[in-house]
């Protein structure tokens, strides 16, 4: 028995936090690319497991706990040593991996590696994260970010998915946990979206039917899992009708701000106009209610001004994400530039196979 199927033996197979780890039957190419899908809590990303385990009906998958009640525990490390204990043979059939962490797996690995993850509108993945445990809390979701006491600042309730795809890379302890950008925004601006340039493909679970075939289509899965494990999860806890004020929904985008300049812009940037930041609309499971403007005039100044704001939003967005992949190209640059020369007597390395092999 190795040391990943006693790892395995030891953890629960109903677990949902685990890292799941699937072999092929055969040893892969040593070319061959590694899929990962990083799972961000509250995004449908066991829905994606279910289309993992159709995609890969044939692997065999082993689920092991991870060590997150640890306060000491360097995930990085634990990550680095799980890849280092594995077998050759495991090493060598390793396809797939997916969980709460498998990001800590794209720079453990020694084998490319293909990453993407799913991303939820930010507002609405706060509500689904604070109505799927409401015991003992007492208030709603209304209520939370206006006293401390509630929030308690912590970071989870605080550009949470910005958090989590950085967390293999920076000390996400440094973001601070504030009410809009601090004084370091372009500073974790630049950082977001370097990482997200440089390892992760983006889906959207607002476009959850095209996120799924893009994710079919990224990892080469040609099964579907049974039509009821297709469907995304739905809280019975969970209000579908909340109405927000505008300080309200101002107090909780300004505790996301990172994760709405990320989401908003990968959602379309200057396309959401009619979304629920802009007017009195329905948004994602909840609503904003804005008082009528008095007149037209009124309420195209108030336009604007909220265009104004977009414009403002997506421009910076964009230059932060140019200058992301202008410094991903440079760096792959300087590391061509420094790989050594092929002597021209060396026999070709064959290509890696294609996914029908």
């Amino acid at each position: 028995m190795t040391f990943l199927e006693r790892m395995a033996g030891r953890s629960d197979p109903e677990s949902r936090n685990g890292l799941d780890l699937y072999f092929a039957p055969t040893k892969q190419h040593p070319r061959r690319a590694i899929n990962v899908f990083f799972h961000i809590q509250k995004t449908a990303g066991s829905t994606v497991r279910h289309y993992a385990d159709a995609g890969l009906s044939e692997a065999r998958r082993l689920r092991i706990d991870v060590p997150w009640d640890e306060p000491t525990m360097d995930l990085k490390r634990w990550h680095r040593t799980i890849v280092r204990r594995m077998t050759k043979e495991e090493r060598g059939r390793l396809v797939f991996a997916t969980g709460h962490s498998a990001n800590y797996l794209i720079e453990a690995l020694d084998r490319p590696v293909v990453a993407a993850t799913m991303l939820r509108e930010p507002i609405d993945r706060v509500l689904s994260r604070f109505y799927f445990s409401t015991k003992g809390r007492g208030y709603d979701v209304r209520e939370h970010y206006v006293d401390e006491a509630r929030h308690g600042y912590r970071p989870e309730w605080f550009n949470g998915q910005a958090r989590r795809l950085l967390m293999p890379f920076y000390d996400v302890d440094e973001l601070a946990c504030t009410f809009g950008p601090a004084a370091d925004a372009d500073l974790w601006r630049q950082r977001l979206f370097e990482t997200v340039a440089a390892h992760y493909h983006v889906v959207l679970q607002t476009r959850f039917a095209e996120s799924i075939a893009y994710l079919q289509a990224l990892f080469g899965w040609t099964e579907t899992p049974p039509e009821e494990l297709t469907r995304e999860k739905v809280n019975p806890r969970r209000p579908r009708d909340l109405v927000f004020t505008e300080e309200q929904y101002a107090l909780m985008r300004a505790a996301n701000w990172l994760d709405l300049e990320l989401y908003e812009h990968l959602a379309g940037g200057l396309e959401n106009l009619d979304g629920p930041a802009f007017a009195d609309a329905t948004g994602v499971g909840y609503r904003v209610e804005r008082p009528e403007p008095a007149s037209e005039t009124e309420a195209l100044v108030l336009r604007l001004e909220r265009v104004v704001e977009a414009v403002v939003a997506e421009s910076r967005t964009v230059r932060h994400r140019l200058e992301a992949i202008e410094h991903l190209l440079a760096v792959q640059e300087e590391q061509a530039s420094t790989k050594p020369r092929k002597r021209i007597d060396e026999p070709p390395v064959a290509s890696p196979p294609t996914v029908d092999e």
